[in-house]
C-alpha cells in the first residue's frame, strides 16, 4: 500500500487541508489502497494536537467543500520519512526544516530516491498563517488544483515501477535454473 505523507511548518494549515484533498481525489479515482497522513515540523505556532487552524478549514470548506475536521496536528518522525514512499513539502525551506526535524540521513535518503517532492507551483505553495482570509482562500485554491496532480504523478510512477517489478519477476521465475 503506497504511503503518501503531507508535511508543512504546524501541519494545521495546508497539510491537513492537502491531504484531505488527496484523500476525496482517492475515493473520486476509486483508489483505496492509498495511505495518506500528514506531519508538521514545528510547534512553535501551535501545540501537537491541534485541530486545523479554524480560518484554514473555513478556507477549505469554501474552496472544494471538504473538512479537515477530525484532525490532530502531530510532529513527522524519522521512522515516517523512511517508510513513505513520497514526502510532499510545500516551500523549499522545509527540505532543511524536515533535516532539522528529523536527522539528515532519512532526508538524503528520501532525496536520493526521489520520495521528497514539493507541491507545485514550482516556488511551492505559502504559508498563509499569518495572512488575512482572502489569502488563506488563495492557499486553499492552490492545494485543490495542485494536489491531485502531484498526487497522480506519483501513483502512476508507483504503478509503473510496480508492473516493471512484477515482469522482471516473471521473467526470473520464466528462466531455467
Amino acid at each position: 500500500m503506497p504511503k503518501i505523507l503531507y508535511v508543512c511548518t504546524s501541519n494545521t494549515c495546508r497539510s491537513p487541508a492537502a491531504a484531505t484533498i488527496a484523500r476525496a481525489h482517492l475515493e473520486t479515482i476509486g483508489r483505496t489502497d492509498v495511505e495518506i497522513a500528514s506531519r508538521g515540523l514545528t510547534d512553535r505556532y501551535s501545540a501537537w494536537g491541534s485541530p486545523p487552524d479554524p480560518r484554514a478549514e473555513k478556507a477549505l470548506r469554501g474552496a472544494t467543500g471538504l473538512s479537515s475536521q477530525g484532525h490532530a496536528s502531530s510532529k513527522l518522525t524519522a521512522k515516517e520519512v523512511d517508510a513513505c514512499d513520497a514526502l510532499f513539502y510545500f516551500m523549499r525551506e522545509h527540505i532543511e526544516w524536515i533535516a532539522g526535524c528529523v536527522g539528515e540521513a532519512p532526508v538524503r535518503r528520501a532525496l536520493e530516491s526521489g520520495r521528497l517532492r514539493i507541491v507545485h507551483p514550482p516556488d511551492g505553495i505559502p504559508d498563509p498563517f499569518f495572512a488575512d482570509d482572502q489569502f488563506y482562500g488563495e492557499v486553499m485554491r492552490m492545494l485543490q488544483t495542485h494536489v491531485a496532480i502531484a498526487l497522480d504523478q506519483v501513483l502512476a510512477g508507483a504503478h509503473a515501477f510496480e508492473v516493471y517489478r512484477k515482469a522482471q519477476e516473471g521473467k526470473a521465475r520464466a528462466r531455467p535454473g
